[in-house]
């Protein structure tokens, strides 16, 4: 099984790009801009009350829980994935368990597989942060559009008329630059 993954693009990203690889875990694809909006992210990061909120415009069941170790026993119960708080001041998605390692995606390292005393020890406030698509709401929720070159290519294209003359401009410095040293080597 694949483990979506979403890096954040600052500190304060952490909670977004979860709830960006969760949608991406059930076939959406939004923008951590998107969400940062949608869960209110300041300078200082991300409340539990604003994912919460935020994953419930994206078309989200969303519901906080405080749990215990307990849950470690009866992981098959919880709708997983979920974003839970590591370290107590930072976000992962919890996927599950494979074998005798716990599955997390740390938007800020990368998919980690942990074992039980390592895992604990990052859980340590046991905050978690249950999601499940909401079957109208999800589906209605427009994706963004992620593109690659040719989103690039329209934006770049609107300023063909300055390309027209910069690129020519910078052909011939570039071999001015390049002919100087032997310019220089001929009249010396």
């Amino acid at each position: 099984m694949k483990y979506p993954h979403i890096s954040q693009h600052s500190e304060e990203d952490c909670g977004a790009a979860c709830l960006a690889a969760i949608a991406k875990y059930y076939g959406k694809n939004f923008t951590i801009t998107r969400i940062r909006e949608s869960v209110g992210t300041s300078q200082f990061g991300t409340t539990l009350l604003g994912l919460q909120r935020g994953a419930k415009t994206l078309g989200f069941k969303a519901s906080t829980v405080r749990t215990s170790a307990e849950i470690l026993k009866r992981l098959n119960e919880a709708p997983l994935p979920a974003i839970i708080h590591w370290h107590g001041n930072h976000w992962v998605v919890f996927y599950g368990k494979k074998g005798e390692k716990y599955i997390i995606s740390d938007p800020g390292a990368g998919v980690r597989y942990l074992c039980e005393e390592d895992f604990i020890e990052g859980w340590n406030d046991w905050l978690m942060l249950l999601l499940e698509p909401s079957p109208e709401e999800f589906l209605k929720t427009e994706e963004d559009k992620i593109g690659g070159f040719w989103r690039f290519f329209k934006q770049v294209w609107r300023f063909r008329g300055i390309l027209a003359q910069a690129l020519p401009l910078n052909l011939l410095l570039g071999l001015l630059s390049l002919a100087s040293p032997f310019l220089l080597q001929i009249l010396t």
